[in-house]
């Protein structure tokens, strides 16, 4: 077994919490764009009388601040069940790490130099934190907000969600083409 995985095998029921999370937080911005149309078929082109446009735009500004107040709840729930999990993880490693370089023999330190041994510890686990912490998190939030946007298309219109797909080879020719000039 992998040391990573030994080491987030405790943390498994928090991490599981942070992406549910996670999730929510992703999932509720896509309410957001139906009270808009809400506001402006309703609303703003709507031409029934009997209709009261200010008690439908109070619900839907009420609406709003429910959503964001409940996106805010989540945001910071899974922003500190991450970044509390990495930091439990990153010192378990750092404990691992110390007691492995305890159990060395002074042979060891006399062939290589401790200054030398310490910064590459640091500098090696602080590489690490800045993985979990940061990218983990970035990349969590984007994956989950393009298959939540997908389901979304294909929900209301899967003709039009087919087009938008049909351009995604291009991106990815095009990224592919300009990644190879940069780094020729």
């Amino acid at each position: 077994k992998s040391i990573i995985l030994q080491t987030i095998k405790p943390y498994r029921w928090l991490i599981l919490s942070a992406i549910v999370a996670l999730l929510i937080y992703s999932s509720t911005m896509l309410t957001l764009p139906y009270l808009m149309k809400i506001v402006i078929d309703e609303i703003i082109l709507s031409k029934d009388p009997q209709k009261d446009p200010y008690k439908l735009l109070m619900m839907v500004i009420g609406g709003y601040i429910v959503i964001y107040s409940i996106r805010m709840i989540f945001f910071y729930v899974s922003h500190f069940l991450t970044y509390y999990v990495s930091q439990k993880i990153l010192f378990d490693i750092r404990k691992k790490l110390f007691q492995h370089l305890q159990r060395l023999s002074i042979s060891f330190y006399h062939r290589y130099r401790t200054g030398k041994l310490i910064s590459n510890v640091i500098s090696d686990v602080a590489t690490l934190q800045e993985m979990i912490s940061t990218t983990m998190i970035t990349v969590a939030v984007n994956v989950v907000l393009i298959v939540l946007y997908m389901i979304t298309l294909f929900a209301i219109n899967w003709k039009l969600a087919f087009i938008c797909l049909s351009v995604t080879p291009f991106h990815f020719y095009n990224f592919l083409y300009f990644k190879k000039k940069i780094l020729s």
